[in-house]
């Protein structure tokens, strides 16, 4: 049986690395298969079944979308508010539809039953948004879709793993004639946000799971002190409610039959044990139903199952059935972190324990039996964590020795204890709660001190993941018993960790276009050196493409200096991101249009000559317009030209044309970066031909308000025979020259990281 469920759990994983979702007759091959052997050969029983379960719900998924009319008009829809609303300026939330209607009236026979998930923003809005709110939208729709980028946040991924199909924003809301029911969590978020405390934010994470206040420094400063676990409720949470509801009621039931002097509960184990999973799930409510709480409830009610039932079940089965059974209800929540990250650490720790020997009762035997844990769990983790975050705080495992029972035995419960006490409306709830804002309030300062002290991440470029491999199956045969595996060989794997690096440096350079929505940002990479052009946007709600694009994508490659940054011009799409650059990486040289960026400019970096073509200060009427000020550069190899335009537009763009033919200037180029997004005011047909681009890259957002790339400008492109990539349907897009000189193109979304459920 072990064997089944581990090759079924294996098989439904590779979902994750498949391109694309294969034909159906293949589900219904795998699954005859699969049912045919179950009882002859069952780890290829497993893998048929995995195989075929995922590809159902990969059907499932595309099945379901809804249709492209609904898309880019004003939509009406009905349904409730599904998640916590706080804020009052811009509000954020998931709205369940139950109907929607193509029509602005309010003919109720115009509405198509429908059940789907949309995640809608909402700027200044005229209603007291609440979660369990019935209400009537009106609203427009994109498909669900987001940036893809070597490195940062997946956000489409995350859509996808919360069931939501679409986001907008809203036009307009009215209450709907259907009666609703604000949620308890609400009730308690509103509440709670009336304190004029601003600690009160860490509270509302800890005893409800809404992370909605927390702001950026919030978030940087748990994860420089890797503390981010702790504020994010996971099985770790619940489990520990489960405790101490456990040992409280055993203690009541003790008592009670020690008081009446008979067995009025029989058995006060199980007995403590159902309750106690009752209050574990209100916690699970509490939480909003997250996917890591619902998984530990499952996990938690497979063992009260277990332990009634009086079923003989070793751990290593336990976990594989837990896993198979969230796959099989939850199949979506492979694609979260906390999935992997969550069942991982429980592995390791029922491996450490098994490893183990038993501390005695003494204090200072127990305290170094769970430092001893703590190291271990953080050194077995360190390449997962590595993998998925891009890197790790240093200091990490010594501030959760003090942290991680700090939040379990104190903070944990004092939060819970206050918002019970507040709801009741107790006397001392006002005393306990401020006790509570208090203790928050020296756990920040606390972590705050410590980064001003010591603050060192440690970023995965940094270690070699062939080394980091060895390293990790090191220490698991350091505990695995003796004689499978001769001890002193194990030293050998530890090696290549301490072996210096030694990068092979080549001739080859690459330009990325990231994938930064509407806006530009292009990376100059060469033997771990760089230059930028542009640095995206940055948005009046705090989101900020070079915190959430730009610099994961520099770590992610161990760049810690730029070279340079150069600005095409001072629209906020192509600029807004600078102050975030400039805070968090080094910058040798900056470059302005008109400034330090005009026609005549020319300057070589890493073997690449950098020729300003434009702006030019002898045409004062063209630059008038801010998209004419744009910085125009060639870059030159030697072998392949790349023309970088920022916004021209056909004036500056027919001027350039002129002098090419003229030969003033020469703008034949491999690689044209199109103006202005593909915007119809660029991209003029003599520019194109004076270029004679092999390929055109155009930076524009998924779906944007603004139809970029224009249709005319791609039939133009079209008809010259020339291959467009678009970051909305490509992704980051990277031209790579190697060391001999030849040009290739690869995008993430299409070549690099292709994905079956990216395209949906």
């Amino acid at each position: 049986m072990d064997r089944f469920l581990f090759c079924f759990i294996t098989a439904s994983l590779t979902s994750l690395l498949w391109p694309v979702l294969p034909p159906v007759w293949t589900a219904i091959c795998l699954a005859i298969s699969g049912v045919a052997c179950f009882k002859t050969v069952k780890f290829l029983s497993g893998i048929c079944l995995g195989l075929t379960w995922m590809l159902s719900v990969g059907y499932w998924i595309s099945v379901t979308q809804p249709e492209q009319a609904l898309f880019l008009q004003p939509l009406q829809l009905s349904g409730r508010v599904g998640t916590v609303v706080t804020s009052s300026e811009k509000a954020n939330f998931n709205f369940v539809v139950s109907a929607y209607s193509l029509s602005q009236d309010d003919n109720i026979e115009a509405f198509i039953k429908s059940d789907f998930k949309v995640r809608l923003s909402w700027l200044m809005p005229d209603l007291q948004l609440k979660q369990g709110q019935q209400l009537t939208i009106v609203a427009k729709l994109k498909p669900r879709w987001g940036l893809y980028n070597e490195a940062g946040f997946n956000y489409q991924q995350w859509l996808l793993s919360e069931h939501i199909v679409a986001t907008g924003f809203v036009k307009s809301a009215t209450e709907s004639n259907l009666p609703s029911a604000v949620s308890w969590r609400q009730r308690v978020a509103d509440k709670l946000i009336t304190e004029s405390r601003k600690e009160v934010r860490w509270l509302l994470a800890m005893a409800i799971g809404y992370r909605g206040e927390l702001s950026q420094s919030d978030w940087q400063l748990l994860q420089h002190t890797g503390t981010s676990h702790l504020v994010a409720i996971s099985g770790m949470h619940v489990g520990m409610v489960t405790f101490w509801a456990f040992c409280l009621f055993s203690l009541l039931f003790g008592a009670l039959n020690f008081v009446t002097r008979r067995p009025v509960i029989s058995n006060i184990r199980i007995a403590a044990f159902s309750i106690s999973l009752c209050f574990a799930f209100f916690y699970v409510y509490l939480a909003g139903f997250a996917t890591p709480t619902v998984r530990a409830g499952l996990m938690l009610l497979l063992g009260w199952a277990v332990l009634v039932l009086g079923v003989n079940l070793n751990v290593r089965r336990f976990i594989l059935i837990c896993v198979a059974l969230f796959i099989l209800f939850f199949p979506l929540s492979i694609f979260t972190a906390s999935f992997w990250l969550s069942f991982s650490a429980v592995v390791i720790l029922w491996f450490i324990a098994w490893r183990s020997r038993k501390p005695d009762n003494k204090l200072p035997n127990k305290l170094a039996a769970f430092v001893a844990l703590q190291i271990m769990l953080s050194a077995l983790m360190l390449t997962l964590v590595l993998g998925m975050f891009g890197g790790v705080s240093v200091l990490s495992p010594v501030i959760n020795l003090i942290a991680i029972p700090l939040v379990i035995f104190v903070l944990l419960p004092l939060s819970l204890l206050s918002v019970i006490l507040l709801m009741s409306d107790s006397s001392i709830a006002s005393h306990v709660l401020e006790g509570c804002l208090t203790l928050f309030a020296l756990c920040e300062q606390g972590l705050k001190s410590i980064t001003t002290i010591y603050d060192q991440w440690l970023q995965a470029s940094a270690i070699p993941w062939l080394a980091l491999v060895f390293a990790t199956l090191a220490m698991i045969l350091l505990l695995i018993p003796r004689g499978l595996f001769p001890k002193p060989l194990v030293i050998l794997l530890f090696v290549p960790l301490l072996l210096p690096q030694n990068k092979r440096e080549t001739n080859g350079w690459q330009l990325d276009m990231l994938d930064v929505g509407h806006g530009l940002a292009v990376l100059l990479r060469k033997q771990n050196s760089a230059v930028l052009y542009d640095v995206a946007a940055e948005f009046p709600d705090g989101f900020s493409m070079a915190e959430n694009v730009l610099l994961p994508v520099l770590r992610s490659s161990g760049i810690s200096q730029l070279d340079t940054v150069i600005i095409s011009h001072d629209d906020i799409d192509h600029v807004g991101g600078l102050d975030t650059i400039l805070r968090h990486q080094s910058v040798l040289e900056m470059r302005y249009p008109k400034q330090s960026c005009q026609r005549g400019d020319s300057w070589h970096w890493q073997g690449i000559q950098f020729e300003v073509l434009w702006p030019d200060l002898n045409y004062p009427k063209l630059l008038h317009n801010d998209n004419n000020q744009s910085c125009v550069i060639m870059l030159d190899d030697g072998s392949n030209r790349i023309l970088l335009t920022g916004d021209i537009e056909q004036d500056v763009e027919l001027l350039l044309a002129t002098w090419h033919r003229s030969g003033l200037v020469n703008l034949s180029a491999q690689v044209l970066i199109a103006a202005h997004h593909g915007s119809k005011t660029s991209s003029s047909s003599p520019f194109i031909l004076a270029v004679d681009p092999h390929y055109v890259l155009i930076s524009a957002g998924h779906y944007n308000r603004w139809g970029m790339p224009a249709e005319i400008v791609m039939k133009r492109l079209r008809k010259l025979n020339t291959a467009i990539c678009n970051t909305a349907e490509h992704g980051q897009i990277s031209v790579i020259i190697d060391e001999y000189g030849k040009l290739s193109l690869k995008s993430w979304r299409k070549d690099v990281q292709p994905r079956w459920f990216l395209s949906l």
